[in-house]
């Protein structure tokens, strides 16, 4: 055993002293300024190193070190030659020059647009989402610090000498010399730590269609909550190749996607050889005057499989952060960098960069690293490094959760020992220092209590305490109850996990009626939201409306506006209790048992026949179940301590509501089935927008008063001559020249398709208003109108049909819609078939 331990000992050491150790600092050629996060590869090898903020860089290397590379954005790349005896070096990277004004007078076919077709025909080949299976592991960091002016003073306070012929006598502090104590503080400060920093580690499981992250640790300063773990890995797409890439939740053209030749520029950079494959470093950008949401930067293609083996982008005229820092156009912005190697025959990723800087624009809209005039600069860097790949393993589907992100519950609590093994080294000084210094700050300003209050505010609520406030139940405004003052709480985490009680109510001040309510509900899973619920509701509901309840709420919505213009309601008393659940976490039910009293509070009333004879009621009494489900099959959700999280919200959506009433429980019962159904799906083309397409329709059987009918969304308000601001906002899928209360059906179908050009019809400098079109068809019957008085009801069996015209976000939002109907229903004069509207489109709700 003895002679075992120090074979290894002996080993251990030979291994030690055969590592090399480089230690260097980038500076910029010119003007001597550190170049932060630089990156640097070891002699002709993929691995690489990245600079820190100051530019400082140490190698460790098991073998000689020959010579480096060294690349930043804005920067030559430049190949440094190493003496074996050297230990430390400087790095002079002088900045690229690249006129780009000369392409427009290149003629002819650009040669690089055969590379580029290559690319384009392998890209499904060398797309890493087109294989069967893959997994992996990451280690991921962002942090953000301060970038200090080598020039500005290390020190607050100067002292005159008392004797200047002798300095060595002594110094006078009666002859202070103040100088700017901000930079000495700022300089001492980002000597001794960071802003704000941030890790986690993740294992990535990938069988189509299951995709996987488990986050098994995650590290967040000043925070204990882990729903930030993945915003490293989220900020870009994992795939190069795909139609769109993904910039901070913005999805920009990708250079490589179908059609991007000709609206793309191409420029030779430099060609690099490695063994027998040639790499063609190419710089692109959109061609002046496009019509898309770009980026701009460098691609790296080889000509083995014409796979990209690295990539730089940048979001064209950087409006993703839009922060502008000086006069002079300066942005705050941000660039991606990925790099690619060849594992077991396909090119995966292996590194994915963020850098966070100063950039300018040049007439192209392209970015450029600007001269920054501040003493002072903000810079940020993100860094993903992804290991332990294994292409097409051994996997199952039932071995791959579907929820797409879960979070370990011990994830904010790994060690020293766990993290060292992913990090494969030591935090340093500074780093320790903004973990230190950061937690006792979040603990010292609660932030953990912020950020659940801003969770909670995201699904309409104000947290305060023990108890949450609903934001929707404080005013509200419709034209039958003109405006309504209430209230809205339920108990809330603070209190219970596993339960919560509450209740609401509200005044009508133009219908002069009290609403209220009470209800409770018990959480049995977190994980899958399982959910008893019970409670009562006195409260209007539109007469004949379809609502669903498991579709995602907001404070504010496009598709609610027409709320304010319905001009009559049913009063209804509501006994309710029901069983929410996620099946999967993309498929989500909820089953309820109603007794509801409903009036209709207008003229109308329904003829009800017995052994007694006619009668016309306006009140009606019914106990119904009602099973909903909701199905999205591509929605993004993140399990953890905190419950179940939506992190993408997609297309296709289908949504399915089914009631059916009990016999005999009342004196005058209203025996029906009834089913609701709406699917809805997205098409993104690449360069002219966004196609929505949204199928819904009704079906209902047996002989039921208009208020258990149904209909599609009515939004009309009268002639053009009728325009009001009050009464004249649009909605995204009414019919906005239907009025209300004149159709109705036992069943029906209506087909809602939307195309978005978005922003690329028509733009000046920055302001650039939204044009959608539309078209809206709809087709159904109405079973024994004659049952229906009060209201002239018609059914919808020869079609109605409305097109129209938006002009979105023409100023904060606001825009101006055109609408016209034809088809059977066109009566009148042509100010009885059009109208014209206000509409809200934000990127927010």
């Amino acid at each position: 055993m003895r002679n075992f331990l120090a074979l290894t000992l002996v080993l251990f050491s030979v291994a030690l002293s055969a590592q090399v150790v480089l230690r260097g600092r980038v500076v910029d050629a010119e003007n001597g300024q550190s170049v932060p996060f630089a990156g640097i590869n070891v002699n002709d090898s993929r691995s690489g190193f990245t600079a820190d903020a100051d530019g400082v860089f140490e190698i460790r290397w098991n073998a000689p070190i020959t010579h480096i590379y060294v690349r930043a954005f804005g920067y030559n790349r430049k190949r440094v030659e190493i003496d074996p005896a050297t230990r430390d070096i400087v790095v002079r990277i002088s900045t690229a020059s690249d006129e780009l004004n000369e392409v427009e007078v290149i003629a002819g076919e650009n040669p690089l647009h055969k590379i580029i077709r290559k690319v384009i025909d392998h890209r499904d080949e060398n797309n890493p989402t087109e294989l069967d299976a893959f997994k992996y592991q990451t280690y991921s960091k962002v942090l953000f610090t301060i970038a200090i002016d080598s020039a500005m003073p290390d020190f607050d306070t100067a002292f005159a000498p008392l004797d200047t012929a002798n300095p060595d006598s002594g110094w006078d502090t009666d002859s202070v010399q103040k100088v700017d104590s901000s930079g000495f503080f700022a300089r001492q400060f980002a000597s001794q730590q960071h802003i704000f920093m941030m890790e986690s580690v993740t294992e990535r499981k990938f069988k189509s269609p299951r995709d996987n992250e488990r986050v098994l640790a995650s590290r967040v300063s000043g925070l204990k909550t882990p729903l930030f773990v993945l915003i490293s890995s989220e900020m870009q797409s994992f795939s190069f190749y795909d139609n769109y890439i993904n910039i901070l939740g913005s999805d920009r053209v990708s250079p490589i996607a179908p059609g991007a030749i000709g609206r793309y520029a191409y420029i030779p950079k430099d060609t690099l050889y490695e063994g027998s494959d040639t790499i063609f470093v190419i710089k692109y950008f959109p061609v002046k005057g496009h019509r898309f949401k770009g980026v701009d930067g460098e691609l790296y293609i080889t000509s083995n499989n014409w796979a990209v083996t690295e990539v730089i982008a940048r979001p064209t005229h950087q409006d993703i952060l839009g922060v502008v820092t000086d006069t002079s156009g300066t942005v705050f912005g941000v660039e991606i960098h990925q790099t690619y190697d060849l594992v077991e025959g396909h090119w995966f990723p292996r590194e994915m960069m963020l850098n966070f800087r100063q950039f300018a624009q040049d007439d192209f809209g392209a970015s450029t690293i600007a001269e920054s005039n501040a003493d002072v600069d903000l810079v940020g860097f993100g860094r993903t490094l992804i290991k332990n790949i294994e292409i097409n393993p051994d996997l199952s589907r039932s071995d791959i959760d579907r929820v797409s992100v879960a979070v370990d519950y011990d994830a904010t609590e790994k060690d020293d020992a766990f993290w060292y093994q992913y990090r494969g080294d030591s935090l340093d000084a500074r780093e320790k220092r903004t973990y230190e210094f950061m937690d006792s700050v979040g603990q010292e300003l609660d932030i953990e209590r912020k950020i659940k209050w801003l969770m909670a505010l995201t699904t309409g609520k104000l947290r305060w305490g023990y108890f949450d406030f609903n934001i929707d139940r404080i005013v509200r405004y419709n034209v039958y109850e003109g405006f309504r003052l209430g209230a809205g709480v339920q108990t809330s985490p603070k209190l219970s996990n596993w339960f919560s009680i509450g209740g609401h109510f509200g005044y009508g001040f133009k219908d002069k009626v009290w609403k209220y309510g009470y209800f409770g509900e018990i959480y049995l899973d977190k994980s899958t939201e399982a959910t008893l619920y019970g409670g009562y509701d006195y409260d209007i509901y539109e007469i004949a409306g379809t609502s669903y309840k498991l579709q995602r709420k907001t404070i504010f919505g496009s598709s609610d506006y027409r709320f304010l213009n319905i001009p009559t309601f049913d009063e209804i008393s509501d006994v309710y209790g029901g069983f929410r659940y996620r099946i999967w976490p993309n498929l989500q039910m909820d089953v309820s048992l109603h007794r509801q009293n409903r009036l209709t509070m207008s003229d109308y009333a329904y003829r009800y026949s017995d052994e007694q004879g006619d009668i016309n009621l306006n009140g009606f009494n019914v106990l119904f179940a009602r099973l909903e489900l909701e199905y999205a099959p591509n929605d993004r959700y993140m399990s953890g301590p905190f419950g179940l999280r939506p992190i993408e919200i997609t297309y296709p959506r289908f949504r399915l509501a089914y009631e059916e009433s009990f016999d005999n429980v009342f004196d005058r019962s209203f025996p029906y089935h009834k089913i609701n159904a709406e699917a809805a799906h997205q098409i993104k083309r690449v360069y002219t927008g966004i196609t929505t397409l949204t199928l819904s329709g009704s079906y209902v059987s047996g002989d039921v008063p208009y208020t258990f009918l149904s209909g599609p969304q009515a939004n009309g308000v009268g002639a053009l001559s009728d325009f009001t601001f009050t009464n004249a906002i649009s909605s995204a899928r009414s019919f906005e020249t239907m009025p209300f209360n004149q159709f109705a059906a036992d069943a029906y179908v209506a087909l809602d398709i939307r195309h978005s050009f978005e922003d690329r019809l028509f733009t000046i400098g920055s302001w650039a208003p939204k044009i959608d079109v539309l078209w809206r068809s709809t087709i159904g019957t109405l079973s024994n109108p004659e049952l229906h008085t009060g209201f002239e009801l018609q059914s919808l069996e020869h079609g109605y049909h409305e097109v129209g015209l938006e002009v979105n976000e023409l100023i904060n939002g606001l825009g101006i819609g055109f609408y016209q109907r034809f088809g059977a229903y066109y009566s009148g004069a042509y100010g009885d078939n059009a109208a014209v509207k206000l509409t809200y489109r934000t990127s927010v709700f």
